[in-house]
């Protein structure tokens, strides 16, 4: 079934519900969500934000007040199949706050980063709430600790033993391509990106970008302990933030790591993300990952090697383009140069 407003009718697009209808004589409802369309905020009032929260409009394609047609399908009809069409009925009640103005709704989001019209379990409501979580974690990691078939690296302690050099490689094993610990075991790299608070992609990333959106959020004062999480980072490679070079930020995330552990709290964090992710059944800490968390060296990690100038024109192809700026040009001499320059700076 499809139904389509003025809008989408003229795009050819509407909001669809696909069903497998069952033979016979069954009676069936078809539900299609239809979007408000009334509300007191305007778009625009949401910087940055893929779209308005549910409780101010409701979220679809279609606009129910502009519906106009409502059309059904059948994929492979068979000769003599027939459908019976009952009552269409909308229904349904206003977004609960529609009516409230930009300033009423805001704070969206409270001290700790959260959306403040929602409850959930397991929001936090007070610093306590993050302790308690500290020692519900501790007491799960004890009781769930690497698994038991890792050697020192999570490498295949009960697999082959294989020459032991003190470092990773990779080696043809029975005909098969595989990594190698360094201490000699079959190494099966399973891991997780962005490991830790701060995310080397180019520059560091951290924190909730400000810049247009204060209101948003509801934010410590400068002399609060919480001041030294705000800060500043690089212009964004996508939406709203390209262009807009050292926007202020505020780092929800590891305010709340201050709440949880305290003022050693980057190392007490790192340190946790070792174990936590042994615990998970992960031996490697991927790319893009803080060097807090890394350089502890208690998990094999692989670390971000870039082969030109992140965001600038240097030796990149003119004609190229991407999210992620223009594509290195190997041919370069000097492109040559930084390939075994960056990695010996890395090591």
């Amino acid at each position: 079934m499809r139904v389509d407003d003025t809008h989408s009718l003229d795009l050819g697009s509407g909001g669809q519900f696909e069903t497998v209808i069952p033979s016979g004589n069954e009676v069936m409802d078809l539900v299609v969500p239809l979007a408000g369309s009334h509300s007191s905020c305007e778009v625009d009032d949401f910087t940055s934000m893929v779209a308005k929260p549910t409780e101010f409009i409701r979220p679809s394609v279609v606009k129910g007040a502009d519906c106009v047609s409502v059309s059904l399908f059948i994929d492979n009809p068979h000769p003599g199949q027939n459908i019976a069409v009952g009552s269409l009925i909308a229904r349904g009640v206003q977004a609960p706050l529609a009516g409230w103005s930009f300033s009423e709704a805001c704070p969206l989001v409270d001290e700790y980063g959260q959306y403040t019209h929602r409850e959930w379990p397991g929001k936090i409501h007070t610093e306590k709430d993050l302790v308690a979580h500290r020692e519900q974690e501790a007491n799960d990691l004890a009781h769930h600790s690497l698994p038991k078939d890792w050697d020192g690296f999570g490498g295949w302690q009960k697999g082959p033993q294989l020459e032991a050099t003190g470092y990773f490689r990779v080696e043809k094993v029975k005909g098969v391509w595989w990594m190698v610990d360094p201490e000699g075991r079959l190494f099966w790299s399973h891991g997780v990106v962005r490991v830790g608070t701060r995310i080397p992609v180019g520059g560091i990333y951290r924190g909730t970008p400000l810049l247009d959106r204060e209101k948003f959020f509801n934010l410590p004062g400068t002399n609060s302990a919480l001041a030294r999480f705000y800060g500043t980072e690089p212009q964004a490679t996508r939406g709203y933030y390209v262009g807009r070079s050292d926007h202020a930020v505020y780092d929800y995330l590891e305010a709340n790591l201050f709440h949880k552990y305290g003022s050693d709290w980057d190392f007490k964090n790192a340190e946790t993300a070792q174990r936590r992710l042994g615990s998970w059944g992960l031996n490697t800490i991927a790319t893009s990952s803080d060097p807090k968390a890394y350089s502890m060296r208690e998990t094999p990690y692989t670390a971000v090697v870039y082969t030109a100038p992140f965001g600038a024109e240097e030796y990149r192809i003119a004609g190229s383009h991407g999210d992620w700026g223009k594509f290195p040009d190997p041919f370069d001499p000097e492109w040559r140069r930084q390939i075994v320059k960056n990695p010996s700076e890395k090591s």
